[in-house]
């Protein structure tokens, strides 16, 4: 889903997130020089164009030629369809987005402080709305599953840790 040249700009967040904490205190013009300084960073090592926006809450969205990349106080995306129920139990971290254009396009959702319970109750109201589980996985370490409606499919995944959900998330997947 992603590209290799996403891998340098997830990098650069990075950093860039370590200067918007220091700078947020200083003000809306350290936020635009920053963001500035983000987006000619990106551009220089993807050769696409990049846009980023920064907020004093720390929250991220950068968006290149690939697809846009958004963390902070992040929202489950109006761009999955109304039949993928959203994820009602944890916090939404980050959101992902990649549109590969005439490949089709991927979202993940990061999803932190979920229960065992919420995914299984996750994986019965997909099947309400029409989705067949494709696959399902379980072990100690994590529990994964997915789900396959049209060209579409819906895969869910995090790890175990002392027996409780650790980091992971949703990703929501379309072919043209």
């Amino acid at each position: 889903m992603i590209r290799i040249k996403t891998s340098r700009v997830l990098l650069l967040l990075i950093v860039f997130l370590s200067m918007s904490l220091v700078m947020a205190g200083c003000g809306k013009v350290a936020e635009k020089a920053a963001e500035k300084a983000a987006e000619e960073a990106i551009e220089n090592n993807t050769g696409g164009n990049a846009k980023v926006d920064l907020d004093k809450d720390g929250n991220v969205e950068i968006t290149t030629d690939e697809g846009s990349f958004k963390t902070g106080n992040a929202e489950w995306p109006g761009e999955i369809p109304s039949d993928v129920p959203r994820f009602k139990e944890g916090k939404i971290v980050s959101v992902l987005e990649n549109n590969t254009g005439e490949q089709g396009k991927g979202i993940f959702v990061g999803i932190e402080d979920a229960s065992l319970e919420a995914v299984a109750n996750y994986k019965g109201e997909l099947e309400k709305n029409g989705w067949t589980i494709s696959l399902t996985s379980n072990t100690p370490e994590s529990v994964m599953f997915g789900a396959e409606k049209n060209n579409s499919m819906v895969t869910v995944s995090f790890a175990i840790d002392e027996g409780k959900l650790a980091s992971g998330g949703l990703t929501y997947s379309e072919k043209n």
